[in-house]
């Protein structure tokens, strides 16, 4: 993606301590994150803009009164 860690983390909605275990101690994600991953992979674009669509509507939710 071209993307820093603290970005590619912050844009897909990861955080940046699984981030760091899978690149720097080579943990494994487990499935599902494997294939968010592989989904990102193909689509960066659209993964992006689903993962903060997902963020609006959850801030939206927030400022509810």
């Amino acid at each position: 993606t071209g993307l820093d860690q603290i970005s590619f983390a912050q844009r897909f909605g990861i955080t940046l301590e699984e981030l760091t275990d899978w690149e720097t101690w080579g943990r494994v994600p487990n499935r599902v994150i494997w294939t968010y991953l592989k989904v990102i992979e193909r689509e960066p674009e659209l993964v992006g803009r689903a993962a903060e669509a997902i963020r609006r509507v959850r801030l939206a939710k927030v400022q509810v009164p």
